[in-house]
């Protein structure tokens, strides 16, 4: 490779006529290599360790530390690198290889500030046994990890610990590949960012998680950004719960790309989220979702994702005031035939169990293949499922079980039933609903289905009005107080 070297603005840089390669920042800046001031034999046989600290306790504020390029440096786990604050470690065209089966990590960030780690690749070992992370950062704030590749970490490729944890932490270009336990673990901290980065075959220690949101006893996460990654084969994309925790809240994930994971998108106990503009793909673990919102999820916002081919869709369990929002979901499960069971459904939301209220927002999606049912809502009350269109589902276009004082109104269903013939509803009020409102919904091409608006026996006051039904069976009701209850005649209004 040939290259020519020019200042521009007191800056020396490294041009490359072919190929690339990393330019040589500020001209001061600390050298450590063979042939650099701070001497290091870069031959990954040779313990680096001494040379690099020398170099980064040398750093005056401000500084940057620079390791040859092209070079492999052997770095005493059990010590780590230590920057200083307002500190640049450049890395860029290196690896830093750690011995096999030391425990420990590469860089301590412990109690530091405005410091960053640029470029390279830190190597470690899948042999173990002992714990090892790439960086370790405790209670440090102002620090960015770019560009960097974390391969065969025993443990996580970056940690953001400590009590109460630091702030305005980013990750971002970084590659995280064949870890065991996740690539990034915020265990506290407010103020993260995790962006443009990518998560590949994290498998081996569980939750085996791109990025794993779990919280310290007392600790509080806030305010965490996930956006632009992509993730792919690991054992779950995003894991996020606050566990022993105070407080998780504020969390966004936008615009990732997950693909062929065990499971997707996983947060429980968190408050104050927003769940949009994701692409989730091949989620297909038998009883896994795309997209969970777990127990204690408080204030949710799933808007806008594209999710195809996933065992299940969008599935918030125990989850309150959620709104479900304007998604496409293609494909869940696999139909196995007759009497398959609950194997795919396209959105479900079920209430906190003894919940008063918790209310859920299901509108505007675009729901089609569903091998179970393409919506199913259960155990809530004040829900509204409107506007939403709802084709070849396997089992029921709508399922609604105990649940009260809640609206369905305006939405499409088209070919239900398709697992067994007759054998599900367009739109099923089942056992235990009470005072729903069940209005101005289609239903289209029902003739697989059992009816195409059904009324259990054991709902009661259910209104069921001004839909238009066609291809079907009609209108079922068995219920003794549906609709002859509020107007005696609204039963007719359904054509």
């Amino acid at each position: 490779m040939s290259s020519v070297r020019r200042i521009v603005g007191g800056t020396s840089v490294l041009c490359c006529l072919m190929g690339s390669c990393a330019p040589l920042l500020a001209q001061g800046a600390l050298h450590v290599g063979p042939t650099g001031t701070f001497r290091a034999a870069g031959d990954g046989l040779t313990d680096d360790t001494a040379a690099i600290q020398a170099a980064l306790n040398a750093a005056p504020a401000g500084g940057t530390v620079v390791l040859e390029p092209g070079r492999t440096y052997l770095v005493n786990l059990s010590l780590g690198l230590r920057p200083k604050s307002q500190c640049r470690l450049e890395l860029h065209g290196t690896t830093l290889r750690g011995p096999a089966g030391q425990g420990g990590r590469f860089i301590d960030l412990t109690s530091k500030t405005g410091v960053t780690i640029a470029g390279g690749t830190l190597l470690g070992s899948r042999n173990g046994p002992a714990a090892t992370y790439g960086v370790l950062s405790v209670n440090s704030s102002d620090v960015t990890i770019e560009d960097v590749s974390f391969q065969d970490m025993y443990t996580d490729g970056v940690l953001l610990t400590g009590s109460p944890g630091g702030e305005r932490l980013a990750v971002r270009g970084c590659r995280f590949v064949n870890g065991r336990r996740s690539g990034v673990y915020v265990a506290a901290g407010r103020q993260v960012s995790i962006e443009s980065s990518s998560f590949e075959d994290i498998h081996g220690e569980l939750p085996e998680a791109g990025i794993l949101i779990q919280l310290n006893a007392g600790a509080t996460v806030e305010h965490v950004r996930i956006r632009q990654n992509n993730f792919r084969a690991n054992g779950v994309a995003v894991n996020a719960l606050k566990a022993g925790g105070t407080r998780l809240a504020h969390v966004g994930v936008t615009d990732n790309a997950v693909d062929g994971n065990g499971r997707g998108i996983a947060l429980a106990q968190a408050t104050h989220v927003a769940v949009e503009g994701n692409r989730i793909t091949g989620q297909a673990t038998p009883r896994n979702a795309a997209l969970v919102l777990g127990p204690g999820t408080f204030n949710a916002t799933v808007a806008g994702n594209v999710l195809a081919n996933n065992y299940r869709g969008i599935h918030a369990e125990g989850a309150s005031m959620v709104t479900i929002t304007g998604n496409t979901i293609v494909g869940t499960g696999v139909r196995a035939g007759l009497g398959a069971g609950d194997d795919g459904d396209g959105i479900t939301c079920a209430a906190p169990v003894g919940a008063l209220v918790s209310q859920c927002v299901i509108s505007g999606n675009s729901i089609k293949g569903s091998a179970g049912s393409g919506i199913r809502v259960a155990r809530g009350s004040y829900m509204i499922v409107s506007n939403n269109v709802i084709t070849e589902s396997g089992q029921k276009g709508i399922s609604i079980l105990a649940v009260d004082d809640s609206q369905f109104r305006g939405n499409t269903i088209s070919r239900s039933s398709l697992e067994s013939l007759r054998g599900h509803d367009d739109i099923q009020v089942a056992s235990g609903a009470r005072r729903n409102l069940v209005t101005l919904n289609q239903c289209r091409f029902g003739g697989s289905a059992r009816a195409s608006i059904y009324v259990d026996a054991t709902s009661v006051d259910t209104l069921v009005a001004e839909n238009s039904l066609l291809g079907g069976a009609g209108f079922s009701n068995f219920s003794g107080t549906t609709s002859a209850s509020w107007d005696g005649s609204s039963a007719s209004w359904n054509r």
